[in-house]
């Protein structure tokens, strides 16, 4: 049951649970790794972790179709703010995936998901 905790902190802060290693290989993240990561973050494995619509943060290939997942349920507006300040809108249905624009620029940009007065983040 401890690890199930620890694997759903780690998500809910942002951290995966795996990466592909040097050798192009996937790698799983260690329990040990997972604690220390959270301990950095001040997180903690609390019995109930918080679940937000998107993870914090998501990394994609250039070119290539970007599909986002939304958790939750319900009717989102999204807002997606590129480094450069563009921005495209839309809606999305939680529960569901959509995909972003794939013309995007390389660069650091923030999907905004907003549902009533709540708001999530992913950068």
């Amino acid at each position: 049951m401890e690890s199930k905790r620890l694997d759903n902190a780690a998500l809910a802060a942002g951290i995966s649970p795996n990466y592909i290693n040097a050798h192009g290989k996937p790698q799983s993240i260690s329990a040990e790794t997972k604690r220390r990561l959270l301990d950095a973050m001040h997180q903690r494995t609390a019995t109930k972790v918080a679940v937000t619509p998107v993870p914090n943060v998501m990394v994609y290939t250039s070119g290539k179709k970007m599909p986002m997942v939304v958790e939750g349920s319900g009717e989102y507006s999204w807002l997606l703010t590129t480094e450069e300040g563009t921005q495209y809108k839309g809606h999305v249905t939680g529960g569901k995936a959509f995909n972003l624009p794939t013309k995007l620029p390389e660069g650091y940009h923030t999907l905004t998901l907003t549902q009533d007065d709540q708001r999530a983040h992913c950068g």
